[in-house]
């Protein structure tokens, strides 16, 4: 996977206390850790999975009290940057730009997403931001 000859070849799966460490910076230890990790990895040899980013998304949104426009931008860097595999990339490409635009949470964009690629007309929430994405109904409307 590196040149340094540490990792073996392959692709590496990333969890998203790394990427969080990472984009923090709260721990320096771990900051290293990650940071040296990311840096010496190779195009393409880490896999970043859709509930790695989701879970980031939720921790910098909630725990970190990140602005949600600055963590999309964040996970936009993250999908397009070199070292990343991404899982289902044009479905999360398009669930982080559904998200910036309507002001929905990532997490409702990709679930409607998802549920529109298993053949769902529309997806029932009771959530009203998450009504602001197209592929969404209010499960009152759909009662009526």
């Amino acid at each position: 996977m590196t040149a340094s000859g540490n990792m073996e070849a392959g692709v590496l799966g990333i969890d998203s206390n790394i990427l969080v460490r990472f984009l923090t910076r709260d721990d320096e230890v771990q900051f290293e850790h990650a940071s040296r990790l990311l840096g010496q990895a190779d195009d393409r040899s880490l896999f970043l999975g859709v509930i790695v980013l989701v879970e980031v998304n939720w921790t910098l949104r909630r725990v970190y009290q990140q602005p949600a426009k600055e963590v999309l931008r964040t996970l936009e860097d993250l999908v397009d940057a070199r070292q990343f595999t991404v899982e289902d990339r044009d479905e999360v490409v398009r669930a982080i730009g559904i998200a910036r635009d309507s002001g929905a949470d990532l997490s409702d964009a990709l679930i409607a997403l998802r549920n529109e690629g298993a053949g769902c007309m529309r997806t029932a929430t009771f959530d009203r931001r998450a009504l602001r994405i197209d592929q969404m109904a209010s499960v009152a409307e759909l009662l009526k």
